[in-house]
């Protein structure tokens, strides 16, 4: 294939953290952000580094342009893998011309003040790219946005009682929350699952026995302080988890378990062309919806919208000053009493700064990125629905053969996938794990008529079994309710 996915991925690895949508910052001072993914090793930002990097940019979009045209004119290539090379290609091209733009703002965060830069024009530029990318606003569509802040007044009323008076007002208020919501009655076995809590050694304990039983050789689960979410990086094979995740509950754990480990590191290890970046599409929609099986069936699935969905709503509307303590007052509802003042505030600060990635932090825009998870789980449970449960069978042996966008997938036919190849399809241990936690006695065969993802994953015996429960007994004698 005449190397396209090595030359694309060797001009991608100069700009690897953007181009992955991530961005690390370092504090210089109050509200004063230096984002080391652009300027490291770089300290003082001068004019002459932004023009460097533009020029990096560029000259990265003209080599990427070129291949562009090899592919277009190699005669050996089939249909599918010329049709996903021409649209990676020009994603990444795409991209290259808002870093361009974003170098501006993010040169702005780090304290800089430039009269000749035109910040208003420069910002419906990136949000045009990011429009044609990720689609529209949330707040451009009354269905998604009735969507979002129902999920808020659901959390708002179940929570408010631990906040102040002046609190409840000014977050009902400004996001115009009308809704009451009628509260679920839930088991206790339920209640303990939202409601536990272990130290991040223990975390990390339950991380490493599931890819231990997923056969993932070699691979390491380390904390990661920079971070304010998950990250898989199968390159390295190491999944980083941020310092806070010690607050988050059980459910939410092993959610994560079934995002990171059974789609992203197992996809890694069995996709044959691409590497893991290159389809984030397809990757992001599986992984979001897996997070929403935990307790449900494809067929009674109701889809919530994640954190950053919300977070990303509320930009759009509010300037950073009041979206800072709307977003303090929407973490210290999530919060338990064990989270402290300080713990929330760095939940909010990390939420800003994602948030706001490539724009700058005196206008009401929000990076569109973290729309799609939500977006796409949707999209992907509306595909499903529309299968039989063969095709449902079908689509998840594609999944895991081969790393192409969900279009792609689409047009493959079964036979594709390579005979003699032996694939190593994921156990889905967070959903495992919660319903033998919510029903002990419970079979794979069970398992499989509730879900259909359990046809394709390999078959239990009583030593599974039996180490799936010896995990949550070592979950359940973590009675710490947070080591810090």
């Amino acid at each position: 294939m005449n190397n396209y996915w090595e030359r694309i991925s060797d001009i991608k690895k100069k700009n690897e953290y953007p181009i992955a949508w991530i961005l690390r910052y370092k504090k210089l001072d109050n509200n004063i952000w230096l984002s080391t993914d652009f300027f490291s090793p770089e300290t003082i930002v001068s004019r002459w580094t932004i023009v460097k990097k533009v020029l990096e940019y560029n000259s990265d979009k003209k080599a990427i342009e070129e291949i562009i045209k090899e592919i277009y004119a190699d005669v050996d290539l089939n249909k599918l893998d010329k049709k996903t090379l021409q649209t990676l290609c020009v994603n990444l091209c795409e991209f290259y011309d808002m870093l361009s733009l974003a170098i501006e703002n993010e040169w702005e965060k780090s304290g800089s003040y430039h009269s000749h830069f035109n910040s208003d024009q420069t910002i419906n530029q990136i949000d045009q790219i990011q429009s044609r990318i990720f689609w529209k606003n949330i707040s451009e569509s009354e269905n998604e946005e009735n969507y979002v802040l129902t999920e808020i007044s659901h959390n708002f009323h179940a929570n408010k009682h631990k906040l102040s008076d002046d609190e409840i007002s000014f977050f009902k208020n400004n996001l115009n929350l009308k809704w009451t919501i009628n509260q679920e009655k839930i088991s206790i076995q339920k209640e303990w699952l939202l409601s536990k809590k272990i130290s991040s050694q223990s975390i990390i304990k339950l991380f490493e026995e599931c890819l231990k039983l997923q056969w993932l050789n070699g691979w390491q689960v380390l904390i990661n302080k920079d971070s304010s979410n998950p990250v898989c990086d199968p390159g390295k094979k190491i999944i980083y988890l941020p310092s806070e995740i010690k607050n988050r509950s059980l459910d939410k754990l092993l959610s994560l378990i079934d995002h990171e480990i059974s789609v992203h590191a197992v996809r890694s290890n069995t996709v044959t062309g691409v590497t893991w970046w290159n389809w984030q599409e397809s990757e992001e929609w599986f992984a979001t919806l897996s997070e929403n099986l935990i307790e449900s069936s494809i067929q009674n699935l109701q889809i919530r919208p994640t954190t950053s969905h919300i977070t990303t709503y509320m930009w759009e509307l509010f300037w950073w000053e009041k979206l800072y303590r709307l977003l303090y007052i929407y973490f210290k509802l999530k919060s338990d009493s064990s989270t402290t003042p300080e713990e929330i505030k760095k939940m909010s600060k990390n939420r800003l700064l994602r948030v706001k990635r490539f724009y700058n932090m005196t206008r009401p825009w929000s990076n569109k990125k973290d729309l799609l998870y939500t977006r796409w789980a949707l999209k992907l449970q509306k595909l499903f629905s529309e299968f039989n449960h063969e095709e449902k069978i079908d689509f998840l042996k594609k999944f895991y053969a081969k790393q192409v966008s969900i279009d792609a997938l689409l047009e493959m036919n079964i036979s594709d996938i390579e005979k003699d190849k032996e694939f190593n399809y994921p156990i889905w241990f967070g959903k495992v794990m919660t319903e033998l936690i919510l029903n002990p006695e419970i079979t794979l065969e069970e398992l499989r008529k509730k879900d259909f993802r359990f046809h394709i994953s390999p078959e239990w015996n009583e030593w599974f079994k039996d180490r799936m429960i010896w995990i949550i007994d070592m979950v359940k004698k973590d009675d710490s309710q947070i080591k810090k």
